[in-house]
């Protein structure tokens, strides 16, 4: 067998890597927070009902070791009779939520309203403080520790704390410049549903339930290049800044041909969040906006499943790695479109061939193989550089590992060599070394030393490389057991 020697270090050589070096030095650092990152799908618990459809839905969530959903409303379901706006109707979600919490899956939810087609059967769209009592109502009775928890003996971190208006409003007419309700009445509704949220908030006197409202997912930066989402960012800008909307959702789909990812970073969410940053009036550094996707893929089309997975990495790091102008992470949810949906009938986005029991396609794979690992400890960020060098690195101090991911993609890395890569100030405890890629655990490999150089990798894909000590005797490979064939 022949070995390198690395400062005195002995290294064995691995069959389909053509080393792997270790220096001494262990140097220990003060890590970011870790955003408690909500992973799930959507939508599921539609109108609050529960079908033997949402049950298989919230077990594939399981499945997938993911923890969280979207479900969503029509106005039929959250106003009485579907047109009275000063009568919110929050006991629709009764069913729902003890299915959630039963599965363990902790919701958020979206407020559905298509303009201006809606427009004469709800009679209108609702002013402030119709909205706002929607907020107080629906966040004081599903809230963590609110008026449901209380009644059904939930647990005190279950519950709602994020709250959206209207998905993808920036498509259509109706709330955009010059239509009906126009984007002056969609702002009025999401400060109105703020207020009513936070008012919530003091009314239970609830302990730090940290409760958000953002307005629902926008297609435009992805799908047409538009920052401004129609014209909405600028008019929205003010509520972002003075923080009555937590967030900004964008919708970012990767296609080869309208919205590819090869040898460009342009339609990365990093780049979109960047550009629609900017047209609202927001400052890169010294805004406290955060990152939201609740629909992202790496679509099928005119690609094989192989491809689009191999695309999907590299799309769900994406999401993960959002920093704003100081390199803070501030991505707070990704949810894939659509976990639930088969293939057979939606090529393009759907992830599974069977709901119940649930199977997933390539793509819902490598959504469980990732969220896997971001499940297996209580990671803390040490460094994210979505924009330069493509490294993502969470820590975890109590069980000594470390977890890295890498965007060895041409545009989505600065690191000019993409085959070789090193990992710098291993933690103390750490003694092997686990690879993955698109595809499963490529290799796992005991080192010594602080510092741990991986070549011989093919490159153009995105790696995650996890670092941990011999007591953890199993890694994840693909979740949940139908993955285990295709790793």
């Amino acid at each position: 067998m022949s070995a390198w020697f690395i400062t005195s270090v002995v290294i064995a050589s691995l069959s389909d890597f053509s080393a792997i070096s270790s220096g001494l030095e262990v140097t220990s650092e003060p890590s970011l927070p870790f955003v408690s990152l909500g992973m799930g799908g959507g939508n599921v618990g539609t109108n609050g009902e529960v079908t033997s459809e949402t049950s298989a839905q919230l077990a594939a969530l399981s499945a997938s070791n993911s923890g969280g959903c979207r479900t969503n409303l029509y106005p039929g379901a959250y106003i009485a009779d579907g047109r009275d706006w000063n009568t919110p109707t929050p006991t629709i979600m009764d069913k729902f939520m003890t299915a959630a919490l039963s599965a363990n899956v902790t919701p958020v939810l979206l407020f559905e309203y298509y303009a201006p087609a809606m427009l004469n059967s709800t009679k209108g769209f609702g002013t402030r403080s119709q909205w706002s009592r929607i907020g107080r109502a629906f966040a004081s009775y599903l809230m963590p520790g609110g008026q449901w928890a209380k009644a059904n003996n939930a647990p005190s971190h279950f519950g709602i704390t994020d709250y959206s208006a209207i998905n993808e409003p920036d498509d259509g007419t109706g709330f955009v410049s010059g239509g009906l309700p126009g984007p002056i009445a969609y702002a009025e509704a999401l400060a109105g549903l703020s207020e009513g949220v936070q008012t919530a908030v003091a009314k239970n006197g609830a302990v730090d339930p940290q409760l958000r409202t953002m307005p629902g997912g926008f297609m435009s930066a992805n799908a047409f290049g538009d920052c401004t989402l129609r014209g909405l960012a600028p008019t929205l800008g003010q509520l972002w800044r003075n923080g009555t909307l937590a967030a900004i959702d964008l919708h970012t789909y990767f296609d080869i041909q309208y919205a590819p990812m090869e040898k460009t970073f342009r339609h990365s969410s990093q780049a979109n969040f960047d550009c629609v940053l900017k047209a609202a009036g927001l400052p890169l550094v010294g805004s406290t906006v955060k990152f939201v996707t609740t629909e992202f893929n790496f679509k099928k089309r005119a690609v094989s499943e192989e491809d689009a997975a191999r695309g999907m990495f590299t799309a769900i790091v994406d999401q993960l790695s959002v920093v704003d102008g100081n390199n803070t992470p501030i991505s707070l949810r990704f949810f894939p479109w659509n976990l639930f949906n088969l293939n057979s009938s939606d090529a393009n986005y759907g992830m599974a061939t069977s709901l119940s029991p649930y199977v997933p396609t390539l793509r819902g794979c490598v959504w469980a193989r990732v969220v896997a690992l971001l499940r297996l400890a209580t990671w803390a960020f040490r460094s994210a550089d979505p924009r330069g060098t493509g490294v993502t690195e969470l820590f975890d101090t109590s069980n000594n590992m470390l977890l890295v991911f890498w965007q060895a993609r041409q545009s989505w890395t600065s690191l000019s060599n993409h085959t070789t890569f090193t990992v710098a100030k291993v933690p103390v405890g750490a003694s092997v070394l686990s690879v993955y890629a698109w595809d499963g655990l490529r290799h796992t490999t005991p080192f010594q030393g602080s510092t741990v150089t991986v070549s011989g990798l093919a490159g153009n894909e995105t790696y995650a490389f996890l670092l941990h000590g011999p007591a953890l005797t199993h890694t994840p490979h693909l979740l949940p057991q139908s993955c285990e064939s295709y790793g």
